[in-house]
């Protein structure tokens, strides 16, 4: 009897997860995509293989199942939805607008240097973004002016305290960070004044915003606010607002 031996060398590779796309909005379709060919287990059937998705307004998230494409793809697609309204159960996800959402699974099959009781979670994330423009999700009323008191005032003198009165109105259901920034300018055109709220708008609040200004001598000036969603990244959520002031 003869015995024919034949041996093919094995290695395992890196696998690898993506959504397919970097950001999404409520109502979108989200799919999730892992290449990896060490999970091609039967080149006769279709594989799977389970991913853990989350957000982070839910952090214990979902357990979901990506299909390979094909027999001996290697290649495995799941799709989830999401939602800001109900909690996370089958392939929906709990999220909402300025979350970032994540998916990951266990790489198990790693080349060396690993060994083969290594493992390795593989990991993407998304952003959820919201379906308003950022110009359109603050709301923000033009401004008055009063004295200390709270009385509307037309007339201003210099070294005259002047409350600057405004309001801003948060237009989505969704809680929402706010810089709101006043900047005055004299006739020159030069900065004279700085200052900033720095807060957080629940669903839908309104919220009176005021701040306090002694102009220092007579002048024609130009009252400017701004509204971002932080110092930071300085994204405006409304249109700016000008004033002129004129200083007696």
């Amino acid at each position: 009897m003869v015995w024919l031996v034949e041996s093919i060398p094995v290695s395992w590779n890196h696998g690898t997860i993506q959504f397919s796309k970097d950001t999404f909005l409520l109502n979108d379709s989200i799919q999730i995509r892992v290449i990896d060919s060490d999970l091609n287990l039967n080149p006769e059937m279709i594989d799977s293989v389970t991913l853990e998705v989350f957000s982070d307004s839910d952090v214990g998230g979902l357990l979901v199942n990506a299909i390979e494409t094909s027999e001996r793809s290697g290649d495995f697609i799941s799709t989830i939805t999401l939602s800001a309204d109900s909690p996370s159960s089958g392939n929906r996800l709990y999220a909402v607008p300025g979350d970032a959402i994540f998916a990951k699974y266990d790489d198990h099959t790693l080349p060396k240097p690993f060994s083969k009781t290594d493992n390795q979670y593989v990991e993407t994330f998304a952003k959820i973004d919201h379906s308003t423009l950022p110009l359109d999700r603050i709301n923000v009323s033009p401004v008055f002016l009063s004295d200390r008191f709270e009385n509307h005032i037309t007339s201003f003198l210099s070294n005259m305290q002047i409350q600057i009165v405004g309001s801003i109105e948060n237009q989505i259901k969704y809680d929402q960070e706010f810089i709101y920034f006043f900047q005055i300018k004299n006739s020159d055109g030069i900065v004279t004044s700085i200052s900033w709220i720095q807060g957080n708008l629940s669903s839908n609040q309104i919220l009176d915003i005021s701040r306090s200004w002694i102009p220092e001598k007579p002048d024609t000036y130009i009252l400017e606010t701004y509204v971002w969603n932080s110092l930071i990244k300085l994204m405006p959520m409304s249109p700016p607002t000008f004033t002129t002031i004129i200083v007696n």
